[in-house]
């Protein structure tokens, strides 16, 4: 993917307002809040109701591969719990620990942001008590569990750019 492209994709992104690792006794996941404010379509994802069901397929995009600068694309088209079409965009060099634990749990939850406590520093809160509350205050959002061979694709792109010398 060249220049041109990368801003394609970046123009194109739901913006990221943060990352958060949830640690839960059986594993956990990842959790990406994101700005839906500009997107009418994505609506469901407030919505207080949990979702019965979810289905998506995802891919990954990239741009700027094995660069400081690379971006890493996930365009995400769900069916459930309603028709949606995004895609996040990571910047590898901001956003590698997280993609690692993305890579490492398959797992990520995609949320209505901003969150609802601040994310700085290691917060405690039992799974009981977290989710929950994201529930009420931000929505449903979307949990995906990636399949086998995303998460080995996401490895590879991170094994390289890691093993790359030009960041």
């Amino acid at each position: 993917m060249d220049e041109h492209e990368g801003r394609e994709m970046l123009a194109a992104a739901l913006p990221i307002d943060a990352l958060q690792h949830m640690f839960l006794e059986q594993g956990g996941f990842v959790v990406v809040w994101v700005d839906i404010s500009e997107r009418q379509d994505l609506e469901i994802l407030a919505a207080q109701e949990q979702a019965s069901e979810e289905d998506a397929t995802c891919s990954w995009y990239y741009a700027h591969p094995g660069k400081h600068n690379m971006l890493l694309g996930l365009h995400i088209v769900a069916h459930q719990p309603a028709q949606m079409d995004m895609l996040l965009v990571f910047r590898m060099s901001q956003m590698f620990d997280q993609l690692s634990e993305i890579a490492r749990l398959s797992t990520l939850w995609i949320v209505p942001g901003p969150p609802p406590i601040p994310l700085t520093g290691r917060i405690e809160m039992k799974a009981e008590t977290f989710v929950p509350r994201i529930l009420n205050v931000n929505g449903q959002g979307l949990f995906l569990h990636l399949p086998a061979t995303q998460v080995a694709e996401l490895r590879a792109e991170l094994a390289k750019w890691k093993g790359s010398s030009s960041h």
